[in-house]
């Protein structure tokens, strides 16, 4: 926007004060690894390895290019995630800097979006500041994958902004940006589909007439998507009635007003727990939906006789009823009128926590503006912005490593089978198998259902040994779900060590057939073709890995050994050397399966 000639030190000052406080909070965020969703969307996902992905990672799954299906579309966030692995490769430091910088761009489109509908620096400023530094959004911003909300709220309030211009101005630029930004919102996330209902709350608090011209493009797009999102996508649901989910609104609703007053106890996984109406977290939810309401209704019956100039400021009740109707507007995607599998999670709070932000601000404001309390409002400013910044601080150790993620998401979500298979993995990857068997255990035991904890368990079981009894699990783990390949190819590594060559290639041929991007799959099969004498196969299926992962060292080995066998020595000795190179000599003398499955 632009800014007066004589405001623009101040602006200038407001702006860059608000980016310094938002890299200062999340500085340590810097160190942290790839952890849980990163693996899938990140560090195992093939089409960040080459640009030639682009069409599939517009038109798949947010994890398609790891094999796994998460029931969403976000194409623009992994692309952002090509663009990363393209500077960065997989050091994690550079994905988080990515996240921090959309975190402090949408800030600044706070900042730009207060300041443009209330004219009030101050205002602005802190609604601003209290946004980048406060701890609520440690989880999209020191999570690597929580990603999609910061680049969804950009764009939505950039779309925003621009549709305040085009009322104002008009434009054919201006109207194409709005197109384009919101576009680009769509392709972020699925909350974006609320961005209508916000432009027409702005209408309706601001009195200003509704434009068919910049406002219809924006509605059909959202409800393109809509039908496109309920047409081709599975949905992502819990099976729930609305009746059931109701009372878990409301107590989501206190739940997130105590997490942006006092953001103490933050974590992950929720989950998807079922409250009644007489519980005491739903009450309390009633009592604060039932209190915004009314509010807004009284000061819509006050202000309704008051002139049309009194409504672009702050006064006139204005600024109440936009920030406590945007908070309960940008909920709804995630108010359980839809079923999903959790009832709250506070990076829901992203585009919401605005408005509640707002309402913190103009409080403090007034208290600045009243006579002789100008020095305690300056108190109350700097106190909450030493505590926010410093809960953020402390916040992001959470998500430094998978280890420190998991243990302390299990303290406050003891019963979630997620969290104990994948706390399992950890322990049983850094030693601790004893530790791990029971994180399995304990997972089957609250879900008898979850294929993934059989697996994992069948796994400690064949490394001990135990392989009738990891071969039960793994056949469990596939009748629970037929199509989980990595099951399938765990019970072709068991039957390759136990001699079954024939039900190894089974499997294995299952497993590649059902993950066609997985190498290890690949490279499994060809270890198995060779070993029933299937040599163009085997090839065929190294070449598969080679062409995933053209750094797959054993792949190189293997397909050495095998050309050297069929005399054509100019290839042998490329795969060769390349597997020289990656750490894999080549014994002429070996075995032809002489890599272990993987």
């Amino acid at each position: 926007m632009n800014i007066p000639g004589r405001d623009k030190p101040a602006a200038v000052t407001a702006l860059v004060l608000i980016i310094i406080a938002g890299f200062a909070v999340y500085l340590n965020s810097l160190g942290g690894e790839f952890l849980w969703d990163d693996i899938h969307f990140i560090k195992n996902n093939v089409y960040l390895r080459s640009w030639s992905h682009l069409p599939e990672i517009f038109t798949r799954d947010v994890a398609a290019g790891s094999g796994e299906r998460y029931h969403y579309y976000r194409p623009l966030t992994i692309f952002t995630y090509l663009i990363d692995h393209t500077l960065w490769g997989l050091d994690a430091r550079g994905y988080h800097l990515a996240n921090i910088l959309y975190h402090v761009l949408t800030a600044l489109s706070v900042y730009f979006l207060v300041e443009l509908l209330f004219r009030d620096r101050l205002l602005s400023f802190l609604t601003g500041l209290l946004y980048v530094i406060h701890p609520i959004t440690t989880e999209t911003v020191a999570y690597i994958s929580g990603r999609p909300d910061s680049l969804c709220a950009f764009f939505m309030l950039a779309c925003f902004i621009l549709y305040i211009k085009y009322l104002d101005r008009g434009g054919a630029t201006t109207y194409i940006l709005i197109i384009a930004t919101y576009i680009c919102a769509v392709l972020s996330r699925e909350n974006c589909i609320v961005l209508p209902a916000l432009l027409l709350l702005y209408h309706l608090t601001f009195k200003r007439k509704l434009r068919i011209k910049p406002f219809l493009p924006i509605a059909a797009i959202a409800g393109a998507y809509i039908l496109l999102r309920l047409y081709f996508m599975d949905p992502a649901a819990a099976p729930t009635t609305l009746s059931q989910r109701t009372p878990g609104f409301f107590a989501a609703i206190a739940g997130y007003c105590r997490l942006i007053l006092l953001p103490f106890d933050l974590h992950q996984e929720y989950g998807p727990q079922l409250f009644r109406f007489h519980d005491g977290r739903a009450i309390a939810g009633i009592v604060i939906v039932t209190f915004a309401f009314v509010t807004c209704l009284l000061l819509a019956v006050k202000r309704r006789a008051a002139p049309r100039g009194e409504t672009t400021g702050t006064g006139g009740g204005t600024l109440v009823i936009f920030s406590i109707l945007w908070f309960f507007i940008s909920l709804l995607p995630v108010s359980g009128i839809y079923p999903i599998a959790a009832y709250m999670a506070e990076h829901w709070l992203y585009v919401p926590s605005i408005g509640l932000f707002l309402l913190l601000s103009y409080g403090l404001c007034s208290l600045y503006r009243a006579r002789g309390l100008r020095t305690v409002s300056v108190i109350c400013m700097a106190g909450l912005a030493v505590f926010y910044g410093a809960s953020t601080i402390r916040q992001n150790s959470y998500f430094k490593d998978p280890l420190t993620f998991f243990e302390r998401t299990l303290k406050y979500s003891p019963g979630s089978a997620r969290i104990h298979n994948n706390l399992g993995i950890k322990y049983f990857e850094s030693g601790r198998i004893d530790e791990g068997m029971a994180r399995f255990k304990k997972a089957i035991e609250i879900d008898p259902r979850y294929p993934e904890a059989y697996n994992n368990l069948g796994h400690v079981y064949y490394t001990m040994g135990r392989n009738d009894e990891a071969q039960n699990l793994f056949v469990k783990a596939t009748e629970l779900n037929p199509s989980y390949a990595n099951a399938y190819c765990n019970l072709g590594v068991l039957y390759v060590n136990t001699g079954k060559s024939d039900e190894a290639l089974e499997h294995f041929s299952k497993a590649a057939e059902l993950n066609p991007l997985d190498a290890d799959a690949f490279f499994n099969l060809g270890l198995a073709c060779r070993m029933t004498g299937r040599d163009g196969e085997a090839a065929s299926a190294f070449d598969r890995v080679l062409q995933l992962n053209p750094d797959y060292g054993p792949a190189h080995r293997q397909l050495a050994l095998l050309y050297s066998d069929a005399d054509r020595h100019d290839e042998a000795d490329r795969h060769s050397r390349r597997a020289l190179e990656l750490g894999f000599p080549v014994d002429q003398g070996a075995c032809a399966a002489g890599d272990e499955a993987q």
